[in-house]
């Protein structure tokens, strides 16, 4: 009978979400609400109300909104270029297709798309929104990855004529030129796939561009 009733009793309980799993849905419901209605037309209320979630849950992980813009905007970085990261058990190459990420699928390259371009017209009317974006995304961006490649060449796998900030940046330049980050007037690829094989192209030139002689 006791064993009975205490199995009843943790049946009605709540079932006990890790701060992990809840951070990242706050996350990606904030990005969908941003997407839909713009930095201004987020609240913190309005999260709570999507994941159904009291607004004391949000604060206790996020402080206040631009907290949890700051970790949206590197969320975002990430799903763009990974890293940091340890590639050391890849090629060069290959670990260039990974923090590039070359091989995502189209739908996930829309969702990525649809983001800086609310981002970026965000950014017209709220320069604070632009400043946080381009901090936490291409400033960091090209930090980690003056670093990475700067770790490369220690050990010996590439040999770098010059500034590591240099390759970097022409690295980032290749591969999102080569990304459907663009307006409505700017040509765009037909097919993901077409812009996987000019992709995995260009970063193999430059790679084998960077092999020590």
């Amino acid at each position: 009978m006791k064993k009975e009733a205490e199995k009843i009793r943790q049946m009605g309980r709540p079932k006990v979400v890790p701060d992990e799993v809840r951070r990242r849905d706050i996350i990606l419901a904030a990005e969908r609400l941003f997407v839909e209605n713009g930095y201004r037309g987020v609240s913190m209320r309005g999260i709570a109300s999507e994941l159904r979630i009291s607004l004391k849950t949000i604060y206790r992980i996020f402080p206040d909104k631009a907290a949890l813009f700051n970790s949206l905007i590197e969320n975002h970085r990430q799903s763009v270029i990974a890293l940091p990261e340890d590639y050391s058990g890849f090629s060069f190459v290959e670990a260039l297709y990974r923090i590039f990420r070359v091989d995502i699928d189209a739908e996930e390259e829309r969702r990525k798309a649809r983001f800086i371009h609310v981002m970026l017209l965000e950014g017209q009317s709220s320069p604070e929104v632009l400043d946080i974006f381009h901090r936490q995304g291409p400033v960091c961006s090209l930090e980690l990855l003056s670093s990475w490649l700067d770790g490369e060449q220690k050990r010996g796998r590439i040999r770098l004529q010059g500034d590591p900030h240099i390759a970097a940046r022409m690295l980032m330049n290749t591969a999102f030129g080569a990304m459907s980050y663009k307006g409505d007037a700017d040509p765009s690829w037909e097919a993901a796939e077409e812009r996987t094989v000019y992709l995995r192209a260009s970063l193999k030139m430059i790679a084998e561009g960077l092999q020590p002689k």
